[in-house]
């Protein structure tokens, strides 16, 4: 089993390799790749309504208040690096407040999901989704 601050740290690579590829494909924002049926702009903002999300789940387990929700609407990838970073002051309190001691807590995972429903089931849930949209936004 990875621990609280490996975990922790492969959900922020996976987030910073999705605000790095949305930035990238600032030309293509409109575009939809072949294959595919998202812009970069829908992509962006649903991963980045995502990262909220995920929060919310692990807020409980680890002793914090979740974030409030939030409607985007990303006009540009300047507007989605603004809601890259809000979201991170947003969610950083619960983030940081991963431990080894409560990954194991209980987390309201959606039904389905092939995680566990607990604090580390959504980090492991956060990593892949972060990295599954990079890959599709690569493709526009």
């Amino acid at each position: 089993m990875a621990t609280a601050a490996e975990l922790v740290q492969a959900a922020g690579e996976g987030r910073t390799a999705l605000k790095a590829a949305v930035a990238a494909a600032a030309d293509r924002w409109e575009t939809v790749a072949e294959g595919e049926e998202w812009t970069p702009r829908h992509i962006a903002e649903h991963a980045i309504g995502a990262e909220r999300s995920f929060a919310g789940m692990m807020a409980t387990g680890v002793g914090q208040d979740a974030p409030a929700p939030q409607e985007l609407s990303l006009d540009n990838a300047a507007d989605a690096a603004a809601a890259f970073d809000a979201n991170s002051e947003a969610c950083r309190a619960i983030f940081e407040a991963v431990t080894d001691e409560n990954i194991s807590a209980e987390a309201p995972m959606p039904d389905g999901a092939p995680f566990a429903k607990s604090v580390e089931g959504v980090l492991a849930l956060a990593a892949w989704h972060y990295n599954d949209h990079t890959g599709q936004i690569s493709k526009t």
